[in-house]
C-alpha cells in the first residue's frame, strides 16, 4: 500500500496498483513532458552497467559512504571552484560499500564525487553542511 507524505502531513491511501520510479540521490525529473522511456538512469542489457551512490548526502563533511560497482574506481572529489580536495583508489569485486574518510573535514557547499573507470566518467554531486 502506497501513500503520499505531504509538508502538511501524510495523505491518504489509494485504491489500486502504481507504478513507482525511485530517482537516485541527483534527485528526480520534474518536467511532465519528459517520455517515462528517456527517465531510466540505468540500462540493464548486455552492457555492463556502472553504479556509484554517495550518501549520506547531505552529510557534515568528516565521513560518508560510497556503493560501487565490480571494477578499478579512480575517484576524486572537486569542490565548487574545481579544486581537488580528495583523491584515492578503490578495486572492486561485485557491489561494495566503500566507507570514506576525510582527514580534514570538508567544509560547507557543494562538491563533485567523480569515478573513473576504464573509460568511463561517473560524477555524482554531495552537500556537506
Amino acid at each position: 500500500r502506497v501513500r503520499p507524505v505531504f509538508a502538511s502531513g501524510p495523505g491518504v491511501f489509494a485504491a489500486g496498483y502504481f507504478n513507482l520510479c525511485v530517482a537516485g540521490s541527483g534527485g528526480m525529473i520534474t518536467d511532465p513532458n519528459v517520455m517515462a522511456q528517456e527517465r531510466n538512469m540505468l540500462v540493464m542489457g548486455d552492457e555492463t552497467v556502472s553504479m556509484m551512490e554517495v550518501y549520506p548526502n547531505p552529510n557534515r563533511g568528516d565521513m560518508f559512504q560510497m556503493v560501487l560497482s565490480d571494477g578499478d574506481h579512480q575517484i576524486r572529489i572537486t569542490d565548487a571552484m574545481g579544486r581537488v580536495v580528495y583523491t584515492n583508489r578503490f578495486i572492486v569485486e561485485g557491489i561494495q560499500t566503500i566507507n570514506v574518510l576525510m582527514e580534514q573535514k570538508l567544509a560547507s557547499g557543494m562538491y563533485h564525487v567523480e569515478s573513473i573507470q576504464g573509460g568511463e566518467r561517473t560524477v555524482v554531486r554531495m552537500m556537506v553542511d
